[in-house]
């Protein structure tokens, strides 16, 4: 399942869901078999894609996002710190894990 989602500096992530049974890999080879799992992508040109949805930045198991505060926002990885997720962010990330990740969401 796939969300589009922008930070408040502007900067639109890419948000895939993989759950249980989802096919992944190359040529969705693969069979995924774990907890739902919440992948963070930058899809901006010049990121060195690591897929056709751009670069990951971060993996987060979806329980672990549920657990997390809305207050300080979430910050995706410590190399770039404009792959962070403010506050209002990350509280509609959260509500779109809650609602099962529902394909095609857009929360802008």
């Amino acid at each position: 399942m796939i969300l589009s989602i922008t930070n408040a500096a502007g900067l639109r992530f890419t948000v895939s869901c993989l759950r249980k049974g989802d096919r992944f890999g190359l040529g969705g080879q693969l069979v995924y078999q774990g907890a739902p799992l919440v992948d963070f992508y930058d899809p901006s040109p010049g990121e060195h894609a690591s897929s056709p949805l751009g670069r990951c930045v971060a993996s987060y198991f979806a329980n672990e996002l549920l657990l997390l505060g809305d207050e300080s926002g979430l910050q995706l990885n410590g190399r770039k710190p404009w792959w962070r997720l403010d506050p209002f962010s990350l509280w509609r990330l959260r509500r779109w894990v809650r609602a099962g990740c529902p394909e095609g969401a857009d929360l802008d």
